[in-house]
């Protein structure tokens, strides 16, 4: 079985050996949606099942389906920081107005 990140409708996935000798495999997003395994491609597989039981559960309650960050579109102001030795470059490849 291949698992894509589509699979998980774009959360992010995190799988790691946990101190009883499983594979475990949650949503970073959603901790509270996640799955064990022998190894980690059967971890990732029961997490699959997991994720698919919670959207119905979230469809039958009437509830929207929580939608991951990577999907949501973005508003709002982008800041990013420039050195300022390409500014003052940058300021001086510019022509002078007038």
């Amino acid at each position: 079985m291949k698992n894509t990140h589509d699979d998980f409708d774009g959360f992010m996935i995190n799988v790691f050996f946990d101190e009883d000798g499983d594979y475990l495999a949650h949503l970073v997003e959603l901790p509270n949606v996640s799955a064990f395994g022998a190894t980690p491609s059967e971890a990732l597989a029961e997490l699959k099942t997991a994720w698919e039981l919670m959207k119905e559960c979230y469809q039958v309650d009437g509830e929207p389906l929580p939608q991951a960050p990577s999907r949501k579109g973005y508003e709002g102001p982008l800041n990013v920081p420039i050195d300022a030795n390409f500014i003052m470059f940058w300021q001086t490849r510019q022509p002078n107005p007038g």
